[in-house]
């Protein structure tokens, strides 16, 4: 496989030198190679709108990273532990070196956004240094960070635990130019620490913020806000508190909460007010019944119940019992909005949705509509928010509390519980209030990619509760030598160890190492 891989490298790079090739390349349509398309601005934008797009496929951004983050933890599930549904060897804790699931799907995207990113500045740099053409560098770079970040959050630990364990502290090869990728055809890059491959993360963003065209709104695109709060979240992964809480309390300011009242009905809308970044799609977009909301819900039919003959989507995912019990803390939750009868359920159908009732007669309501279609009249397609402002409030709060700043903790983190019951959390401080944070990133953030490597860098232990198909415990702190606990990352996938010799002897922890 490695020779037909390398010779198949070595022909394309033949045929055009300025081509960003290298041990991860492929063929594509919308690869940027040749100088004409940046005679000018105009063709540059069009060609940025190619690194854009690569983020946004399903098995990378728009479905495989954001899900599997929360598929490995205890509170969102897939409903049955086997075959045909997204992610199943990722649930179930079924990786190994040679079946690792998703991981190759999204390791090869991923490298290929970080060459595209890497050929647009390149091409770019030839180009007048106006105003516009250093901002759409500056978008290019951010694309590029979001991808590492994406990477990382897959494939290597969160820096806490990288803190309790050297064994964890391999980060990713670092293609940091174009004259990078080149070099990887003939000389295949090792991986970098942990350290290094966030510190390059926070790097690019920090040189890309400067050059971000500052009246931009459109959330679409990255905005001051946007960067700002991606820079947010580096520093939260890297424990730079005090960076963490600069840049959450100015990113924050980028939007507003959706009212109370309205939630339900405009957290599913384009451009929301709480987004300072979304992925967009529309109608002619390719993802079809591979969004997320399609994949893991089904439309409810005219009577709001499931329908055998209305519904649409897969439906192969729900909350766990866990998550029902963290909602239900407070019954004024305006996400119990969210909750739809699921595929489990077995209500009869001519009960009114108004007498139905979790666990009633056999009803059950798990699908959790954050994302679901209707855009355009189709179920398939729907926005994906992936920089928001209660994200920004929440990393506020936790900042706060590290740095021993309860009040501010406590008043951060109800702008994000007022927003969603109504009410305001009172008399909370250390340990009770890091805890209360911790819950309300659940609660907020589920299913947006980020539960497995919250528990990990806050050494929060959890087990899955009976709802769940397949069981598994984890321990940050006391069980990383139990059998499943280095499964919550993904192995390097054995096509890139197959492509790469030098970075055969770096697999994760765990994993088996590799064999000819």
């Amino acid at each position: 496989m490695k020779k037909k891989y390398i010779i198949a490298l070595v022909a394309l790079l033949a045929v055009t030198a300025t081509s960003c090739t290298d041990f991860l390349d492929r063929s594509s349509a919308i690869q940027v190679t040749a100088e004409s398309l940046f005679e000018s601005e105009a063709s540059a934008n069009a060609a940025l709108m190619g690194v854009y797009d690569g983020i946004t496929i399903g098995n990378f951004c728009a479905r495989n990273t954001m899900i599997r983050q929360d598929l490995k933890g205890p509170d969102y599930m897939l409903y049955h532990n086997g075959g045909g549904q997204y992610l199943t060897v990722e649930y179930s804790y079924r990786e190994s070196s040679a079946t690792y699931g998703n991981a190759g799907e999204i390791w090869l995207p991923g490298f290929e956004i970080i060459k595209d990113a890497n050929n647009f500045i390149a091409n770019a740099a030839n180009l007048e240094q106006t105003a516009k053409v250093k901002d759409m560098i500056a978008q290019a770079k951010v694309c590029k960070a979001y991808a590492y970040l994406e990477l990382t959050k897959t494939f290597c630990y969160p820096p806490a635990i990288v803190k309790l364990d050297s064994r964890y502290d391999l980060g990713l090869p670092l293609m940091k130019t174009r004259e990078d990728n080149l070099e990887a055809v003939v000389n295949p890059p090792r991986r970098a620490t942990l350290t290094e491959t966030m510190t390059y993360i926070k790097q690019l963003l920090t040189e890309a913020l400067p050059d971000i065209d500052a009246s931009r709104k459109d959330v679409g695109f990255w905005t001051v806000y946007g960067v700002k709060g991606m820079l947010a979240r580096v520093c939260l992964y890297m424990e730079e508190w005090q960076n963490a809480l600069n840049y959450a309390q100015e990113a924050a300011a980028g939007g507003s909460f959706i009212p109370y009242g309205q939630y339900v009905e405009k957290v599913n809308e384009k451009n929301q007010s709480e987004s300072l970044f979304e992925m967009q799609f529309n109608i002619n977009d390719h993802n079809s019944d591979r969004m997320p909301g399609y994949v893991y819900n089904m439309t409810m039919g005219s009577n709001g119940r499931r329908s055998g003959t209305e519904s649409k989507g897969y439906g192969d995912g729900g909350v766990s019992d866990t998550f029902l019990a963290l909602l239900d803390e407070n019954p004024k939750d305006i996400r119990h909005g969210l909750l739809h009868e699921d595929k489990s359920s077995t209500c009869p159908a001519d009960v009114p949705l108004s007498e139905c009732k979790q666990g009633v007669n056999g009803y059950s309501a798990r699908f959790y509509y954050k994302f679901i279609g209707g855009q355009e009249g189709s179920p398939h397609v729907h926005n994906i928010p992936a920089v928001k402002v209660p994200e920004m409030c929440l990393i506020a709060a936790e900042a706060n509390a590290e740095l021993g700043h309860d009040g501010d903790a406590l008043t951060w983190l109800n702008k994000v519980y007022e927003a969603r019951t109504t009410d305001k959390l009172s008399g909370l401080s250390g340990a009770n209030l890091k805890t209360a944070i911790f819950n309300e990133r659940r609660r907020e953030l589920i299913m947006e990619g980020f539960a497995i490597w919250d528990f990990l860098r806050k050494g929060r232990a959890f087990s899955r509760d009976n709802s769940h198909p397949a069981y598994v415990a984890i321990d940050p702190v006391n069980g990383r030598d139990a059998a499943d606990f280095h499964k919550v990352v993904a192995p390097i996938p054995i096509t890139e160890m197959d492509a790469n010799p030098n970075m055969r002897d770096q697999q994760n922890y765990g994993y088996e190492a590799y064999h000819n």
